[in-house]
């Protein structure tokens, strides 16, 4: 009887220390958010199914909602819950656990089953660098990365990022394009898995200062980290902003948004798009980055991004030459076609033939320092780009990366403009038309020897020749002033004269034609 009595005063000393307003402590009585009760009446009962209850033991089925990425509840149904677990969760505050994880193009690094950053270590839990599920980065953080006084950000997923340049963040880093000195500056770090053809931009009208693009490895701060430069995107005279496109291998990146000089304060956006490098499978063009195209190279088995065939490293077309200067069908390192007919067909070019064309004792690519390479179709122009035989109606050139090699005599404008040679191999002719279209030019007609008074010779858009004799002609488009730069269009055309030979490249390719009445005929060689 002694020990029932001790009992019950336990349970009401406990009971009655309860009534200082301290929340229910009565070991009989389950707290609100626990007691299979809907209090407040809502239709959902206790934690977690009633949003009202931030934990089991809350004493109100009444209290404020919590932000999903920390109210204890899997929101999303993934088996993950809450910050920093969650790789929908960003912050502890965020009202959202969603994401496309392990899989999905938006899912972060930290949380994606690959080691991005190449450090042996992988997403949230293992990787150093990730300081949850939804860090969109493995890459640790180093503020220093790139000098003290330069603020680094992790670029976004999606590429994409706007800011402004002032004095609260400058880069002191020598670049070979300009920027750096105490420019104002911002960069920013990323990582490749694999590899990739990253194009970065500031091109966008957003961007109101005139910028300095710096890609650099991650050594950031490192003598020789930069990987490529730009200051104004090439080809778009006027443009202050910049274009960087590189291959890159997997690891890790930094690119610089920077001022031209000190003076550049103001607003940029970057973009950073991504594609499929070199040696990723693909199914057409566009699945591969810039520069890259989508084909079975020799001895493969599947499709590829591979180097144009000409650039690829690959013997193609089996003749034991490799690629662009050394291969005669190569005009190019991006040309898609290896094929020739050399060293005896009538399309090998005269640095491939096997003959001393210009009789100065050498004999084709590279004996032959005239010939820029295997390709060209001169021996006697001194160009520094070599000649490049027009064979259709319509040819396009550019002279952004052309050099200075001809003077012609009918302008004293053109005195160091950039310019480019072609050669012509024609038959009789009664009438010969070239337009060049584009960028303003000088244009000169040269005969065999690509040298001495210019047949013809002026700055008019179109160049027409009447009765021209059957041979070979360079055709030289000079830029009309120094600074002349940019792309542009040679259009071909004639009409061969009665009774001559049809079979030249440009009277099979439809850029000449016979005489009204007339038609091409007769066995081929004849």
């Amino acid at each position: 009887m002694h020990t029932i009595r001790s009992s019950m005063i336990s349970v009401l000393s406990v009971i009655a220390l309860s009534c200082d307003g301290g929340g229910p402590s009565n070991p009989f009585v389950d707290p609100p958010c626990s007691d299979k009760i809907d209090n407040d009446g809502d239709g959902l009962t206790d934690y977690p199914d009633d949003p009202g209850c931030v934990h089991p033991t809350d004493d109100s089925e009444d209290s404020g909602a919590m932000p999903l990425c920390s109210d204890g509840r899997d929101n999303d149904g993934d088996g993950l819950t809450d910050y920093p677990y969650d790789p929908g969760c960003t912050l502890p505050n965020v009202d959202d656990e969603t994401d496309d994880c392990p899989g999905g193009p938006s899912c972060p690094q930290c949380a994606n089953g690959v080691d991005d950053d190449l450090n042996g270590t992988i997403d949230h839990g293992s990787d150093p660098g990730c300081q949850s599920a939804g860090d969109p980065t493995e890459v640790i953080d180093d503020p220093d990365a790139c000098g003290a006084m330069l603020q680094v950000r992790h670029l976004p997923p999606d590429g994409k990022d706007s800011g402004t340049l002032d004095a609260s963040s400058v880069s002191g880093l020598a670049t070979s394009c300009g920027g750096g000195g105490g420019a104002p500056a911002i960069a920013y770090v990323f990582a490749l898995s694999r590899p990739m053809v990253v194009v970065a931009s500031t091109n966008s009208a957003a961007t109101m200062v005139d910028t300095v693009l710096d890609l650099r490895s991650a050594e950031c701060a490192g003598s020789g980290s930069s990987l490529a430069c730009n200051d104004d995107v090439v080809g778009s005279p006027g443009t202050t902003s910049s274009t960087i496109t590189k291959a890159l291998g997997a690891g890790t990146y930094y690119v610089i948004v920077q001022g031209a000089d000190v003076t550049q304060i103001g607003e940029y956006s970057l973009t950073v798009d991504r594609f499929a490098g070199e040696g990723s499978a693909c199914s057409s063009i566009p699945d591969c980055g810039p520069g890259l195209l989508c084909r079975i190279p020799a001895g493969g088995a599947q499709l590829v991004c591979s180097q144009p065939v000409c650039g690829d490293g690959l013997d193609d077309d089996g003749d034991g030459k490799l690629d662009f200067p050394a291969d005669p069908g190569c005009v190019s390192a991006v040309d898609a076609d290896e094929a020739d007919d050399c060293p005896s067909g009538p399309g090998c070019p005269d640095c491939s033939d096997g003959v001393d064309n210009d009789l100065d004792s050498l004999i084709d690519y590279p004996a032959d320092t005239t010939c820029k390479a295997a390709s060209n179709d001169s021996e006697a122009c001194a160009t520094t780009e070599g000649v490049v035989a027009l064979t259709m109606p319509v040819t396009m050139g550019d002279l952004t990366s052309a050099t200075h090699d001809v003077f012609p005599t009918c302008s004293l404008t053109t005195a160091m403009a950039k310019d480019r040679a072609y050669r012509l191999d024609v038959p009789t002719l009664s009438s010969l038309v070239l337009t060049v279209t584009g960028v303003d030019t000088v244009t000169s007609l040269l005969n065999s020897s690509c040298a001495g008074t210019p047949i013809q010779c002026g700055d008019a858009q179109t160049m027409t020749l009447a009765n021209v004799a059957a041979g070979a002609y360079f055709f030289v488009v000079d830029g009309r002033v120094t600074t002349t730069t940019g792309a542009y269009t040679i259009n071909a055309s004639g009409k061969i004269a009665n009774g001559a030979s049809c079979e030249s490249a440009l009277a099979q390719s439809g850029a000449f034609t016979c005489g009204d009445g007339f038609a091409c005929k007769g066995a081929a060689g004849a």
